[in-house]
């Protein structure tokens, strides 16, 4: 038979007071944590590389990159507006340039801003950007590419 100790009114009125405050210090540093998540986002996705094409130095923030498909040792970037940069780097150079959790390295020619995937075709391995454009994914990059959608 288990004993149940005694605890005095006093006491127990003092420490249920001390578990709410640690409760609401848990809670005001959860939506701390939430809003500089949110910020840290906002930040990241408002982050850019400046491109050299055609004479012209151009800042574009990684939010408005739809995706970068190599061509050789040049690369087209895609923006969501429908233009499009042609550079004189590699895949490899932007890639580690930009460096943004946002941009997925999905196949050795496409590196896709994973904000901008309309959808997946599973048969012909080919990935649905808004604005009609279309990349094309690798088989170990499907499991990837289903966490963000």
């Amino acid at each position: 038979m288990k004993t149940v100790k005694m605890v005095p009114i006093s006491e127990y009125v003092s420490l249920k007071m001390e578990v709410d405050r640690l409760q609401a210090m848990v809670a005001e540093l959860e939506q701390n944590l939430q809003a500089a998540r949110q910020q840290s986002t906002q930040s990241q996705l408002d982050q850019g590389v400046l491109i050299w094409s055609d004479g012209i130095n151009r800042f574009v923030k990684v939010r408005d990159i739809a995706m970068i498909e190599a061509e050789s040792n040049y690369s087209v970037i895609h923006l969501t507006n429908g233009e499009h940069i042609f550079t004189a780097r590699t895949m490899k150079h932007w890639s580690e340039k930009i460096n943004s959790p946002y941009l997925l390295r999905v196949h050795k020619s496409f590196l896709v801003n994973y904000r901008n995937i309309l959808s997946l075709e599973q048969k012909s391995r080919t990935i649905l950007l808004y604005g009609g454009k279309k990349a094309k994914y690798t088989r170990g990059t499907k499991s990837l590419l289903t966490k963000f959608l």
